[in-house]
């Protein structure tokens, strides 16, 4: 007792600084998710998320909104393989890097997803994609998601980004009336691409071109 009550001053130092370093490492490793209100959209979104669990559960509301975003780097390289929203339907845009490099996801519903941007699911080699009802797709949002082998895209998509589908296993992409811009490369090293379809009224005159410029691939303009 003569030693402790002789070094405690010592080593409190020490004992406060470890306290800190525990509190850190919980703080970081346990995982949850952040949100942040944006009073210009009236919504939530998803800005931060801690630990590396497989899978994450994101909420449908807050006091003052819908949470309706996946901030930029949210997921970024995380291991997670399912993502479980309460309603999928609220989610209206997924923005850049969101889920890139979260080479084990699986399991995300974003089929009533309207904007997804640039690289936004980059690298996602397991995920698996049957349906979109997105307005814009973003460049390389889907670059090398090597699982997608086939997607219904429903009317209202406007614009395909650059490398948005490169080295995806889409065999034909069938595109709604409502395209009017495909950019440059966006179904680059396409291996398995045999056909497209899409309506020539409204598409751009670039768009076009690129079309025309793919090889080993039929292309059929529809009319309306």
């Amino acid at each position: 007792m003569e030693i402790l009550k002789k070094y405690w001053k010592m080593f409190l130092p020490i004992i406060l600084l470890l306290i800190v370093f525990l509190f850190f490492v919980l703080f970081f490793s346990i995982p949850r998710i952040e949100y942040k209100y944006d009073a210009n959209q009236e919504l939530y979104r998803v800005t931060k998320v801690y630990g590396d669990s497989a899978t994450y559960k994101i909420k449908d509301s807050g006091k003052k909104g819908e949470v309706g975003i996946i901030g930029p780097r949210a997921f970024y390289k995380k291991n997670l393989k399912k993502i479980i929203f309460k309603n999928s339907e609220n989610i209206d845009t997924i923005e850049r890097l969101a889920f890139s490099e979260c080479r084990s996801l699986e399991n995300i519903d974003i089929s009533h997803v309207k904007y997804f941007e640039r690289n936004c699911f980059s690298y996602c080699k397991k995920l698996k994609v049957e349906e979109l009802n997105a307005i814009a797709i973003g460049a390389s949002a889907f670059y090398g998601c090597e699982s997608i082998e086939n997607i219904i895209f429903n009317t209202g998509l406007v614009s395909i980004g650059s490398y948005a589908f490169s080295k995806t296993k889409i065999e034909v992409i069938e595109l709604p009336n409502t395209v009017k811009d495909i950019y440059n490369d966006a179904f680059s090293d396409m291996g398995n691409l045999k056909e497209i379809k899409v309506y020539s009224a409204g598409l751009s005159y670039d768009s076009r071109i690129y079309l025309n410029s793919l090889e080993n691939v039929n292309v059929t303009y529809l009319y309306n």
